[in-house]
C-alpha cells in the first residue's frame, strides 16, 4: 500500500493505493484518521483523515495543519516540497525548497482494528522528483540521522543548537506538524547556506574536526545516499518480464510493486 500523489487535477492532493499483503484495501481505512508511526516507536498524529471522494481514497486535513507530505518531509528536515510538477525552472541537483514534489510514500505496514477510529501506516520509502532527477530515500535510515542529530546537538553552533532542539519538540510533542516545523528547517538551511537538503551537510558537521564539507562533497554524499537515476525504466523492464507479479509473495498489485 503506497500514498500516491494525484497526477490528474486537485492540485497537491494525496491518495492512499494498492494493498497490503494481508489484503487490506484503501476502501477499508475510508473514515480513519491517519497518523504516521515509525519503526522507532516515533508516533505522529497528521490530523489527517482519509474520506471517499468521486470514489477515490483522499487524504483531508481536518485541523488546519499543513497537508501531509510537507508534514513528513518537516519531520525528516527535509526542505519544503512543492505541490505541482509545472514549470519546474532551473534544474537542481538536489531537492531544493519548493523545487521538488514528494510523487510516492512506500508504506512497510499499515495498523487498524475495528475498535479504533485510527489507521497507523509506518512510512518505508519516499520517492522524490524534480526537474534534475528522481531519488530514494529510506525513511528508517533518514530519521536514524535525524534522531542522531538531535542528541548531538551540543556539538553544534549556538544558532543549530536551538533550532535542531526546536525541531526535535514539535516533531516528538503528540501534535500534528505545522507551519513552524517547516519554519525550523527554513531556518536551519538558511544557517548552514545551502539550498537543498540540510541533514547531510549538519551531519558532516558532526563528524569533520575541521568544520564543513564544501558544497561539491556535500552533493556527492547525498547522490551516494539517495538518487537512483533510470529507477524507472529498470522496474517497467521487471514488471514487464514478470507480468506484474511479485517472484516472492506472488502478489500481482503492479502499481503496488518495486523494482530490485
Amino acid at each position: 500500500m503506497y500514498i500516491a500523489r494525484r497526477t490528474g487535477g486537485g492540485r497537491g492532493v494525496y491518495e492512499i493505493a494498492g494493498q497490503t499483503a494481508t489484503g487490506l484495501r484503501p476502501a477499508d481505512l475510508i473514515g480513519r484518521e491517519i497518523i504516521f508511526e515509525f519503526s522507532d516507536g516515533l508516533i505522529v498524529p497528521l490530523g489527517v483523515l482519509l474520506t471517499s471522494q468521486g470514489g477515490k481514497p483522499r487524504l483531508r486535513l481536518t485541523d488546519g495543519s499543513i497537508h501531509i507530505q510537507r508534514q513528513l518531509a518537516a519531520i525528516l528536515m527535509l526542505p519544503k516540497p512543492r505541490r505541482d510538477d509545472n514549470n519546474w525552472g532551473e534544474e537542481y541537483k538536489v531537492p531544493s525548497r519548493e523545487r521538488y514534489v514528494v510523487d510516492q510514500m512506500q508504506l512497510a505496514f499499515v495498523n487498524h482494528t475495528s475498535a479504533t477510529t485510527q489507521a497507523r501506516v509506518v512510512p518505508d520509502v519516499l520517492n522524490l522528483k524534480n526537474a534534475g532527477g528522481e531519488w530514494y530515500i529510506q525513511v528508517d535510515d533518514r530519521l536514524r540521522n535525524v534522531e542522531y542529530l538531535w542528541s548531538h546537538t551540543r556539538r553544534l553552533p549556538p544558532r543549530l543548537r536551538g533550532l535542531v532542539s526546536r525541531h526535535q519538540e514539535l516533531v516528538t510533542g503528540g501534535q500534528p506538524i505545522g507551519s513552524e516545523c517547516e519554519s525550523v528547517v527554513s531556518s536551519v538551511i538558511q544557517a548552514v547556506r545551502q539550498a537543498g537538503d540540510p541533514l547531510v551537510y549538519l551531519m558532516s558537521m558532526l563528524g569533520e574536526e575541521e568544520g564543513i564539507h564544501t558544497s561539491d562533497g556535500y552533493e556527492r554524499v547525498w547522490k551516494q545516499i539517495a538518487q537512483r537515476r533510470g529507477q524507472g525504466p529498470f522496474r517497467d523492464a521487471l514488471i514487464q518480464a514478470y507480468q506484474e507479479t511479485c517472484q516472492v509473495t506472488a502478489f500481482s498489485g503492479g502499481q503496488a510493486l518495486e523494482a530490485a
